[in-house]
């Protein structure tokens, strides 16, 4: 579990501060570090229950310094945990950026999807193209290097 905290933690330090060094602007940068350690964290807990309370704690921790939709995190994080476990069972590869790429996008879709039903967006199929490809190279980064320091002795 100490573990999994110095994750978040770090996701969070990572997430607030990032756009101090690269530009919001830029192709590269469209950061969920945060969610993108739940990825990671589903190998250190064992225990459902504490993975689902953990993910549920860190959308309600990311919804108030990060959003003004008190509750969306906490759905798209429990949606996309949900989908990170599923995933894991379904691809059994060595590969695992295949993986992570699948979790990234589909998390991608049920952020816009949500957003889409609750009025907040409309639907802009080149803006949700830009915000997969966008934000999946530097979530690849985050996740790979999060995997090397964390689970060292884990395939």
């Amino acid at each position: 579990m100490i573990k999994s905290i110095i994750i978040i933690t770090l996701s969070f330090v990572l997430e607030s501060n990032l756009s101090n060094f690269i530009s919001i602007n830029t192709n590269f940068f469209n950061t969920f570090l945060v969610f993108s350690s739940l990825i990671i964290i589903e190998n250190i807990l064992e225990s459902k229950e504490s993975l689902y309370m953990l993910a549920i704690i860190t959308g309600l921790c990311y919804d108030l310094v990060f959003t003004d939709r008190v509750g969306y995190s906490i759905i798209t994080f429990l949606l996309g945990f949900i989908i990170i476990k599923n995933i894991n069972k379904i691809v059994k590869t060595k590969f695992n950026i295949i993986k992570y790429i699948i979790i990234i996008i589909s998390y991608r879709l049920i952020s816009y999807t949500i957003l889409l039903l609750i009025g907040y967006l409309s639907f802009d199929a080149l803006k949700l193209l830009h915000s997969i490809y966008s934000s999946i190279l530097l979530n690849l980064i985050y996740i790979i290097m999060l995997k090397t320091i964390f689970l060292k002795n884990k395939s």
